[in-house]
């Protein structure tokens, strides 16, 4: 019954999504007359990050409805109910940025040397913050799990989730052609998506700094490629 409850509650959630907060953007964005190309990508952006959210819903609930994983005694949870509201938070966090912060960031640089460059930029940046507040949750769920078996189903099934944003920008410099960003600065981004997590799932502590780690090298590589961006763009 939780697992139906939930299902029908982010299905009733979905409607809201497409029949009211996407009017929202959109009536903001034609209130400050910005043009339709730029609101329509975040809209349609958006909607695909959603679908990739509410996409991991149904593969979780699974899980907890044919295993037997962990119920937290704190709680009285199961834990595919607590992953599930943890994605819950980060859908929560992706309609927050999108409806608050996303119109802002245009205006911040529209009238600026290579603005659209670093305007997307600073767009993932504040979606990758998301992404690790969502991953840093998680981190608790998958040590309370005893099984291996467990701790190793949750990190593959959130994978997608966590490599969305640095799989986004690989492919945006690509398909963009941006000879601007130099190719140490995708190495180094290539680096990181090859990170294996699975390595650190004895040791909770060793995972924390290692989500910590990957976080500050992701912003590393954000500054560096924005810096080079503004400077050739300056001169």
């Amino acid at each position: 019954m939780n697992a139906v409850n939930i299902l029908t509650e982010w299905t009733e959630d979905y409607k809201v999504f497409k029949t009211t907060l996407i009017g929202q953007l959109k009536d903001s964005c034609v209130k400050d007359t910005i043009d339709a190309r730029f609101w329509g990508a975040w809209c349609d952006e958006w909607q695909t990050l959603r679908l990739e959210i509410d996409g991991k819903l149904q593969p979780i609930l699974e899980r907890g409805l044919i295993g037997d994983m962990l119920v937290n005694a704190e709680d009285c949870k199961s834990v595919p109910e607590e992953i599930a509201a943890v994605l819950k938070e980060y859908k929560s966090d992706v309609d927050k940025f999108f409806l608050d912060e996303r119109k802002g960031i245009h205006q911040e640089f529209a009238f600026t040397p290579g603005g659209s460059l670093q305007e997307k930029f600073k767009a993932e940046s504040m979606l990758y913050k998301l992404t690790s507040k969502f991953q840093g949750a998680l981190q608790k769920i998958i040590f309370s799990c005893t099984s291996s078996a467990d701790r190793i189903f949750i990190l593959n099934w959130a994978e997608p989730l966590l490599d969305l944003r640095i799989d986004g920008i690989i492919s945006f410099v690509a398909d963009n052609g941006l000879d601007k960003v130099s190719a140490e600065i995708l190495d180094g981004f290539s680096a990181l998506r090859q990170k294996n997590y699975d390595v650190y799932l004895s040791d909770a502590g060793a995972y924390g700094e290692e989500l910590a780690r990957r976080e500050k090298e992701y912003n590393s590589l954000m500054f560096r490629m924005r810096k080079d961006i503004a400077e050739q763009g300056a001169q």
